[in-house]
């Protein structure tokens, strides 16, 4: 299994599932940071996790060998400070949720949020759709995939004082998005964040948890 450092992303830990024994850490490249998530391709070889640069939080995808960790490739989120990361396409095809945030540790402000599907063998982008100025103040952070392959995504509210927004949507293959829709008392109750989405074994039925 893989840790991955977050706030600062310094490193990834390998660990042994079994026992929690440590084999290996992969530190960060100079002037770049682990966005906290990270997929493993299905034989195990490969692991894909998202970074950004510290400048200016330009979004990529380092790619390491196991076990021994090596990098082999990096390529383009396709936005800036890129979050959590799944398959679309097992072994084929990334969705990758870019948060947006020039400033990761900023509590309010404008996000250039998007989501990206990128081909994980060339590292080309594919598709891109950013939210609309509506959104303007929303992050994507946290991905999981239906049965029909949509994506639903979780977000953050950089301005949950002034309105109450969406903090759920669902991306389609065709590049388009709908924000879902949830009664106001239960979602002033988020209080402008959810940390995680999941769907059910038979992909129809999105959960979404708010810390």
């Amino acid at each position: 299994m893989a840790l991955i450092d977050r706030k600062p992303g310094a490193a990834i830990t390998l660990c042994a599932s079994a026992d929690g024994t440590v084999l290996q850490r992969i530190a960060a490249p100079e002037g770049w940071h682990f966005g906290g998530h990270a997929v493993f391709d299905s034989g195990g070889t490969c692991l894909y996790a998202t970074e950004s640069r510290d400048s200016d939080q330009e979004g990529r995808i380092a790619v390491h060998r196991l076990p021994d960790g090596e990098r082999i490739a990096a390529f383009s989120s396709g936005g800036i400070e890129p979050h959590e990361l799944i398959w679309a396409l097992p072994d084929r095809r990334l969705a990758i949720g870019n948060g947006g945030l020039v400033d990761r540790l900023a509590s309010e402000g404008e996000a250039a949020s998007s989501f990206a599907y990128v081909d994980a063998g060339s590292g080309d982008l594919q598709s891109t759709c950013r939210l609309d100025e509506d959104w303007i103040s929303l992050s994507i952070r946290h991905l999981a995939r239906t049965a029909e392959g949509e994506i639903v995504f979780g977000m953050q509210d950089q301005d949950p004082a002034t309105d109450w927004r969406p903090l759920v949507g669902v991306a389609r293959p065709d590049g388009g998005y709908e924000m879902l829709d949830m009664p106001r008392d239960e979602l002033m109750k988020l209080r402008g964040y959810c940390g995680s989405v999941a769907i059910d074994r038979a992909g129809i039925v999105a959960a979404a948890t708010s810390p």
